[in-house]
């Protein structure tokens, strides 16, 4: 278990180093923390022996423990800094790796869960991994190296009372391994119910308009009241195993043991085989023991609900080392031509079956048909999104396996229905990462008919636009979609139903950019929109 964390923890940014300054830190703090009763235990002894150095001894051993009490406080906040860092580096860090892993995925697999899913790993999955760098590593570490100091102490203040203290541990032992398989089943489920219900909230969310329309709502309340309940049910299991588990393990640990280490400490302080002092000190010593062994098991079973999660983030992970880009080198387009592209969700829904068809450049090709009939598929395997169940894809009569690489000579844009904008400013909307030239940039959104609406913007091309591009035109952003095409010099463009939203005026401007730039591209557009086949070179029905 520890090695697993370990090697997680080491996965998402966190260095050996950092690691065993912290534990040496809890360390430090823990032992300082297990020595209290000592100190105690001796200044009462000092008392009851009533010498005339008491007074000087028991000043000596308050000044130690001043000075400890100091130094337990600036490690334990110096400890807690570090570990607060470290938990958002594990963090950022896991939250890269899973989005790196979400977009190496293949779209059908992203197709059977839905983003809504994937929106729940990444954010509420790693934020409830932050703690599993603290609460499991670091805490399980320590407390086990403190158990064992004070066990150590136990037994160098009397042996025969820390075996009775300790008779009780493997009860409590088999009693943790028995609730922790129990309390682990039904955390997954617990972890399953809340995830759903989260996955449900944002589909309603993001399909308001359909529920309000077609009257779903009651539909909606009903289902998410079937949910809660589940939710509740599973977590009330949770909650009565742990108690439950919490309950018999202090009854056990403290209240029990500490009655026979009076009682038997009683009988030997009167046989004089111990002071009264150091009883006293060692009756602290039990507490302390099963508090740190409940703690520890308590851990334990934190370590159980985080694997459930782990478990659901690793599925994600798989895809981390995935290589979905291709390095193209070739210094012209030539062609792309698919060779009997075969593709199928299931034996029973095949979409395509030896399908051929070779695109030139300085063309526009218009796909058509049917809703169903793979249009958009299409356009998913030729931006090898999607992988074909057989056949090839050929660029320049050579394979085509991967994404264009930002470096490649030759590269693939896609153009949607609704253009992705981002919340940052029009200029970044339209380059992304390229380096920006002013010349080009303002080339480009001439190009597109940008040109006028851009100088009447606050900030010119610095304006910052809504999240989704909501405050602005439909139109606007599928000229900036364009533009950011043409900005990256993309030689193959997919579009995608590219004016499926747009009124008469703005599609027929739309179509008009697109044609005019196909010179030494290929372009593919899926429409049924009849208006875009008098500009086609060739329509290509499905």
């Amino acid at each position: 278990m520890i090695k697993t964390a370990t090697k997680r923890l080491f996965d998402n940014g966190v260095s050996t180093k950092r690691l065993l300054i912290i534990l040496t830190l809890e360390i430090i703090i823990s032992i300082i923390s297990a020595l209290y009763p000592t100190f105690i235990g001796k200044i009462i002894t000092i008392i009851t022996n009533g010498d005339n150095k008491s007074f000087d001894l028991i000043l000596y051993y308050s000044y130690i423990f001043i000075i400890s009490l100091i130094i337990w406080l600036g490690l334990s906040f110096f400890a807690r800094k570090t570990i607060k860092i470290n938990e958002e580096l594990v963090l950022s860090t896991l939250r890269t790796r899973l989005l790196r892993s979400f977009f190496n995925m293949p779209k059908a697999i992203k197709n059977i869960n839905g983003t809504g899913y994937y929106n729940q790993r990444i954010i509420d999955d790693s934020l409830s991994i932050q703690n599993y760098f603290y609460s499991l590593w670091v805490s399980l570490a320590s407390l086990f190296i403190t158990i064992l100091f004070i066990f150590c102490v136990m037994l160098y203040i009397n042996p025969a009372l820390t075996l009775v203290s300790v008779a009780i541990l493997p009860l409590l032992a088999l009693f943790a391994k028995k609730m922790t398989k129990y309390i682990e089943t039904y955390n997954i489920e617990f972890k399953e119910s809340y995830a759903r219900i989260n996955e449900y909230y944002q589909e309603c969310i993001n399909n308001d308009k359909s529920i309000l329309v077609f009257f779903r709502l009651e539909y909606v309340q009903n289902k998410i009241r079937i949910l809660v309940d589940k939710f509740i049910y599973s977590m009330l299991k949770v909650f009565k195993l742990s108690f439950l588990s919490l309950s018999i393990s202090s009854t056990l640990g403290n209240y029990l043991t500490g009655l026979l280490v009076l009682l038997v400490g009683s009988y030997l302080v009167l046989n004089k085989r111990i002071d009264a002092g150091m009883l006293i000190a060692f009756y602290f010593y039990p507490n302390l023991l099963w508090s740190n062994i409940q703690e520890l098991v308590d851990n334990y079973f934190t370590y159980t609900q985080y694997n459930a999660i782990w478990k659901r983030i690793d599925e994600i992970l798989i895809w981390e080392k995935e290589n979905v880009y291709q390095d193209i080198t070739y210094k012209s387009l030539e062609s792309l031509r698919l060779k009997d592209l075969c593709f199928e969700y299931n034996k029973n829904n095949i979409v395509f079956n030896s399908f051929s068809f070779d695109f030139l450049p300085n063309s526009l090709y218009v796909i058509n048909g049917e809703s169903g009939k793979g249009k958009s598929t299409l356009i998913s395997l030729i931006s090898c999104m999607v992988k074909p169940t057989s056949g090839s894809i050929l660029l320049n009569n050579q394979p085509l396996i991967g994404i264009p690489s930002k470096n490649s000579t030759i590269k693939i844009g896609m153009l949607y229905q609704d253009t992705d904008i981002f919340k940052e400013s029009l200029k970044y909307n339209v380059i992304f990462d390229n380096q920006f030239d002013k010349n080009k940039f303002d080339y480009v959104i001439n190009s597109v008919g940008l040109h006028t609406w851009v100088q009447e913007l606050p900030a010119k091309e610095n304006t910052i636009l809504s999240e989704s591009g909501n405050n602005i035109s439909f139109g606007q952003k599928q000229r900036i979609g364009i533009a950011r095409l043409l900005y990256a010099d993309d030689s193959i463009w997919l579009l995608d139903e590219p004016t499926a939203s747009l009124d008469l005026t703005n599609e027929s401007e739309i179509i008009k950019i697109i044609s005019n730039c196909k010179q030494d591209r290929i372009i593919i557009c899926v429409s049924h929109r009849p208006a875009i086949l008098d500009y086609a070179d060739n329509v290509i029905t499905i």
